[in-house]
């Protein structure tokens, strides 16, 4: 595995040895085709269509020294390219599946044609198998305790399988005739996605440019030694991250997350998570920006911006009066902006 510090993209670890590949859908270029296992409408969905075929990949835990098959899904450009291409890596909320946030982010109703590539990934649990009528799972985002990360039990080293995911891409592209920009790799996560978008940018910063967070905050576990001291385990000082453009979703209507309150210990969950605003502003001073945010009105609330950050890199919050925990409608209209205004 790979830390922040250690300046080596995963990215451009490739291995162009072909491995369970099927057959081109002939219907497009053979250079547009990524290699796909499952069942599900043809390997690497266009937009407006049905949810596309799935992709496994066997997944060792160094640690456990288990395996594990993880899924994901893609959906292409609308045409072959040979630039480039962004990578959007997005996550759904715990309890969700690929299936799910496909919709969510709009492409099941066909936004007009995107100029990345996006990966969808399925979370780990009981029922994740995507072959299953109502596959669900979620994502180890660092956490003593989530509901898919016990304290006793079995757990998922999420971060390695995005590690070996992200190997696995670049090779499958390189097949495919494509190359990913390993300048412009994000992330996207909402809820229990979101808090796996924060660890990710925290743990991996080397390999992505800029994190979308929706619905989720900075996860934390009290002190053993003093509960009442949270460790913030996903804050990017504890990881010596590299500055890393962050935009933060918020729903004022969420029943669940407050702008302003952290998340208590509750029960059999003894999380301390930050709150948003607290959130934001850890990443705010960790990548320098300005001290104080310019605030201003959109079209779904108010955006707040620390800008002049290191690196070019801003923290943004967009508060929304009108959205609960989901995703809000257009989410991709909201987004795109940010994302392709930072690279690495």
């Amino acid at each position: 595995m790979y830390g922040s510090s250690d300046r080596v993209h995963l990215l451009g670890m490739i291995n162009t040895e072909p491995t369970n590949t099927t057959a081109a859908d002939p219907s497009r270029p053979a250079a547009s085709t990524l290699t796909t296992t499952g069942a599900g409408a043809p390997a690497g969905a266009r937009l407006g269509g049905p949810f596309p075929d799935y992709s496994s990949i066997d997944v060792t835990d160094p640690a456990a020294q288990t395996t594990t098959t993880r899924y994901y899904t893609h959906i292409e450009p609308d045409a072959a390219t040979p630039d480039p291409l962004p990578l959007v890596i997005a996550f759904h909320g715990g309890g969700g599946n690929m299936r799910k946030m496909y919709n969510a982010l709009g492409f099941d109703t066909g936004p007009a044609p995107r100029p990345y590539l996006t990966v969808i990934p399925q979370g780990f649990g009981p029922n994740h198998d995507p072959a299953l009528p109502q596959p669900s799972g979620g994502w180890n985002s660092g956490q003593a305790w989530t509901p898919y990360q016990p304290q006793s039990g079995p757990t998922q080293d999420d971060v390695n399988f995005i590690d070996e995911l992200l190997v696995e891409l670049t090779r499958r592209t390189a097949i495919a005739g494509w190359r990913i920009d390993q300048s412009r790799t994000y992330l996207i996560g909402f809820s229990n996605g979101g808090m796996m978008a924060y660890r990710l940018a925290a743990e991996r910063s080397a390999e992505f440019a800029a994190a979308v967070i929706m619905q989720a905050g900075i996860g934390g576990d009290p002190d053993p030694a003093d509960p009442g001291l949270p460790v913030h385990v996903n804050h990017p000082a504890a990881h010596n991250a590299e500055p890393v453009a962050i935009l933060q979703l918020h729903g004022l209507l969420d029943p669940g997350l407050s702008l302003t309150d952290a998340i208590i210990p509750t029960g059999l969950n003894p999380r301390v998570d930050l709150p948003i605003v607290d959130g934001v502003k850890v990443w705010a001073s960790h990548n320098s920006c300005d001290r104080w945010p310019t605030i201003e009105p959109h079209p779904m609330g108010l955006m707040r911006t620390w800008g002049d950050g290191e690196s070019d890199t801003e923290v943004k919050l967009l508060t929304m009066p009108s959205v609960a925990h989901e995703v809000p409608e257009d989410v991709l209209e909201i987004i795109e902006p940010f994302l392709e205004s930072h690279s690495k």
